[in-house]
């Protein structure tokens, strides 16, 4: 039998788990002075240093990495509209010396990052979890603010930083950034100090304020944020933590408005509708990040929100994912349960998850057949449908017996029922050979 660390160990390399919270990384503190209206010097004649230099090279490398891997989200539209707000944000006597890039990363979980050339990275997860443009322009300002004050210059000239251009290089060069479950290791090697967090939360709270955004509005984005339940893994305060909580980060910038240490004026810009507008457009990729993720738990609770709204063919279609890859998989529903609560993964917990099975499928059952009800052509209605009743059909439900079905079962007659008619719907399904192995299974006889 495998260890927990051993399940833990899978578990996190295929479902990314770590990039939960880790990579909710916007820090507070006392700040600085105020506003710079210039890149700090380096020392070298073009304000650059060798040293930088280098690493921004790497930096481009790992860019070039991400758009040929296919793991950025290619929407000309949000593209555009994450651009502006970064365009809006820069103050005019540094538009000609910053050169800023944003890219989009398709990954659900709620992060951003920024590397020393520039680059700033936001993921489709963030994008989703934040309510309005101005709580994304705070996020966006933060992320520019550790590119103007070169954070990542003096983070590499400390002891504990030595060899993050190595890292990156190894990225680029190598591969591995190109997977998404890599990119808490990004954020790994290029995490600030709490001062560097400090100057980069006033700054950044600058910004959006002189770009006339609503600053109540746009603190309000690490309230969002916990609320959301995405970043209880960031709330436990530790005297190492190089990140104070969400809590405490609120606090400190609701300080600097009220304190008057930046100023502030009614009737800022909030964005609601337009963000909004963005939200719907990535709203299925989305939902689709969230299963090839595994994370069905929280795909669960997302797609019955939007149930709750509008019935629609594709949520119930989703939910029904959610509620089969829970059953399939309980090693993976008890980490995600886990990793949401900030507890231990133990062998009952998987126990408990294990329990649910017959629940599961049961509610996965009723939401396909709902999708086939409300879009009777849908091919998603019908594959699920089979790898429910497939599921139904295995032998007790347990490891070994998976991909066994009780000989001559009503179950496995409607799994090739329903699975014949995916293909007929879905020529050229990419899981067309899974899915013959699996009608296969269903009809084989054991000796």
């Amino acid at each position: 039998m495998r260890t927990i660390a051993t399940r833990i160990r899978r578990l996190v390399r295929r479902m990314g788990l770590a990039a939960l919270c880790a990579a909710i990384f916007f820090g507070v503190g006392a700040g600085c002075a105020g506003r710079r209206s210039a890149l700090p010097d380096t020392g070298s004649p073009n304000g650059q240093s060798e040293q930088e230099a280098d690493f921004a090279e790497q930096g481009r490398a790992f860019d070039e990495e991400q758009e040929l891997r296919g793991v950025l989200l290619a929407d000309e539209v949000v593209q555009s509209y994450v651009t502006g707000i970064g365009e809006r944000l820069v103050p005019s006597d540094l538009a000609g010396e910053a050169d800023l890039r944003y890219f989009v990363l398709r990954s659900p979980e709620p992060f951003g990052f920024s590397l020393p050339h520039g680059s700033i990275y936001l993921s489709v997860g963030l994008l989703y979890a934040i309510e309005n443009e101005a709580e994304l322009s705070q996020v966006i300002g933060h992320e520019i603010a550790h590119v103007v004050y070169r954070h990542s210059l003096a983070r590499m000239r400390d002891r504990h930083a030595k060899a993050t251009l190595v890292q990156l290089t190894d990225m680029a060069t190598l591969g591995i950034g190109g997977s998404l479950a890599n990119y808490p290791y990004v954020l790994s090697i290029t995490r600030y100090s709490r001062a560097m967090e400090a100057d980069a939360d006033e700054w950044g709270l600058r910004a959006v304020v002189e770009a006339g955004y609503d600053a109540g509005e746009a603190v309000g984005f690490y309230e969002t944020l916990r609320a959301s339940g995405l970043a209880t893994l960031d709330e436990e305060p530790s005297p190492t933590a190089t990140h104070p909580t969400l809590g405490d980060r609120t606090a400190s910038l609701t300080g600097l408005l009220e304190s008057g240490k930046v100023s502030t004026v009614d009737g800022g810009r909030i964005g609601q509708v337009e963000h909004a507008r963005v939200r719907d457009r990535i709203r299925n990729e989305y939902l689709r990040l969230l299963r090839a993720h595994s994370r069905f738990e929280l795909l669960r609770f997302e797609t019955t929100r939007l149930i709750d709204a509008a019935d629609a063919a594709s949520y119930r279609c989703y939910r029904g994912d959610a509620a089969l890859g829970m059953a399939d998989d309980p090693e993976a529903l008890a980490l995600e349960r886990a990793a949401a609560t900030q507890s231990e993964l133990t062998d009952e917990s998987i126990k408990a998850a294990r329990s649910e099975r017959a629940a599961l499928l049961d509610a996965a059952a009723k939401d396909f057949a709902r999708c086939r009800e409300l879009s009777p052509e849908s091919a998603r209605a019908w594959r699920g449908l089979g790898l429910v009743a497939f599921a139904a059909a295995a032998a007790d439900g347990d490891d070994t017996a998976r991909d066994r079905v009780t000989v001559g079962s009503a179950d496995g007659e409607t799994a090739v029922e329903a699975l014949e008619r995916y293909l007929e719907l879905e020529p050229r399904a990419l899981d067309r050979r899974y899915i013959r192995r699996v009608i296969d299974r269903a009809t084989e006889r054991e000796p």
